[in-house]
């Protein structure tokens, strides 16, 4: 999905958006301290990531308030609604209700 993205959605991405960065970050995920969130199209032959979402907590107790939330959608899914699926598990892990549940789209 990441190496498909258009110069205008890199552009509102954090700087240095590399492959090798996203990379390293999906292989170094601390599941204790983010819920990553997939969005994943699929059709009879085959299954596409067309975004991405991640809510990240601070293991540090003077930044335990704050939370880092990041959602990429790729360029040919956008304004489909798809970023507003990932919203409710969000709010619930950041309220202690963690869910494990598929979130469907149209």
């Amino acid at each position: 999905m990441f190496s498909s993205l258009s110069e205008a959605t890199i552009s509102n991405l954090i700087p240095h958006f590399t492959r090798q960065r996203i990379e390293d970050w999906t292989r170094n995920i601390d599941y204790n301290q983010v819920l990553a969130i997939i969005a994943v199209k699929e059709d009879k032959t085959a299954q596409r990531i067309v975004g991405s979402v991640s809510l990240k907590f601070h293991a540090e107790e003077v930044f335990k308030h704050k939370a880092e939330f990041g959602i990429t959608i790729h360029d040919d899914y956008q304004k489909l609604g798809i970023g507003k699926s990932p919203t409710k598990p969000c709010a619930m892990y950041r309220e202690g209700k963690r869910s494990q549940e598929s979130l469907p789209y149209s």
